[in-house]
């Protein structure tokens, strides 16, 4: 492609993830290749729907340089391998969409569909885990890349690599990829044979205007007692929490009948909600431990209730609260196949920590 028409490509498809559902906030990147030697991308930590052209960052194939000023995304190595190993490929697109992210964790191939292989091919090969932005992510990546002909790798614990030859096939690969991997999942856990309901309201910290206040009191009635006042808590003790959200879905419930806590098992959970959150039991006084997680983590389970998300503005706290909602699918998936294992101690703590002291500071510049 040409510059202009790469940018033109690129915020084409960074907006249509952003409308299917398929990326949030900062979560995944886009690149379209420019002529023999470049590809352009979308910068790092920067929301989808606040991004402009002047934002996408030309990066060198050769040694992955790229101009003074806006960063391009960490994933970059990722992008580059691909167009390394891909020469007809000229767009290229990581999600953490959702299913895909979650079909991950099986770590085997997984079979396509006679609909789905058009696009897709004969199987959707899955990488082993790697660091986010190491050499290690890359290399298993590769392996998984070369020797088939998919057009999209799952890379386990993480998301999804798709490419095409185009921005629009790629948009196309990327939808056909999720209802692959829904179907191929509700064979191991029933609920993910279609999407459900899940209630989330913002509960205390966040200020609302007169318009807006009688729903807001009206919807906070759905709430059990118990939630609001652990709520409070949470507002009083962890004074850099602004807006704490309650979340209720069909996963979120079941998993705080059958664990004691949520281990990580997805890497955005680590980096986002914590490397575990704690669940909370009738008998459990919360005072105890109020004060602790609001310091470490940003979401609790409460026992047959649902979960407490929190952050310094109610859009991050929706974040964390998507971001469980996929993790407690994923231990669904965990207490049905054995082999699916939470990411490892250290990974886990080291996520958190560069998240909070760099990446998340980039996304709120």
């Amino acid at each position: 492609m040409e510059l202009e028409q790469a940018k033109d490509a690129v915020m084409t498809a960074s907006k249509q993830l952003a409308s299917l559902g398929l990326v949030a906030r900062t979560w995944g990147n886009v690149s379209c290749r420019v002529g023999e030697g470049h590809f352009l991308i979308t910068p790092s930590g920067k929301p989808y729907e606040h991004l402009n052209k002047d934002q996408l960052v030309l990066v060198a194939l050769a040694d992955l340089s790229y101009p003074k000023g806006m960063k391009p995304s960490s994933e970059k190595k990722l992008h580059r391998e691909v167009y390394r190993q891909k020469k007809d490929v000229a767009c290229v697109i990581h999600t953490h969409q959702e299913m895909a992210s979650l079909a991950g964790l099986l770590g085997e191939d997984i079979p396509v569909s006679d609909q789905g292989k058009p696009l897709l091919g004969e199987i959707i090969p899955v990488a082993q885990y790697g660091l986010p932005g190491t050499k290690t992510l890359v290399r298993n990546a590769r392996k998984a890349i070369v020797g088939n002909d998919a057009t999209t790798v799952l890379l386990a614990n993480h998301g999804a690599l798709c490419f095409g030859s185009d921005e629009k096939e790629t948009l196309a690969i990327a939808k056909q990829l999720e209802v692959e991997c829904r179907a191929h999942l509700a064979k191991l856990v029933p609920l993910f044979g279609e999407k459900v309901e899940t209630l989330a309201v913002v509960l205390a910290g966040h200020e609302t205007d007169a318009s807006q206040a009688q729903d807001l009191k009206q919807a906070q009635t759905l709430i059990p007692k118990r939630a609001r006042e652990i709520a409070s808590l949470l507002v009083a003790k962890a004074t850099l929490q602004k807006s704490v959200l309650f979340h209720t879905s069909p996963a979120a419930l079941e998993v705080s009948r059958r664990l004691e806590k949520l281990p990580s098992y997805l890497d955005d959970f680590a980096q986002i909600a914590g490397t575990k959150v704690v669940v909370i039991g009738p008998a459990t006084d919360p005072t105890s431990i109020v004060g602790k997680v609001g310091r470490t983590c940003n979401a609790l389970i409460i026992q047959d209730e649902g979960a407490l998300c929190w952050a310094t503005t109610k859009s991050d706290a929706e974040a964390v609260a998507l971001i469980l909602e996929k993790n407690c699918k994923a231990a669904l998936i965990a207490l049905e196949v054995p082999k699916v294992q939470p990411i490892g101690w250290l990974d886990t703590r080291l996520m958190r920590f560069v998240y909070q002291k760099k990446y998340s500071r980039i996304a709120q510049g």
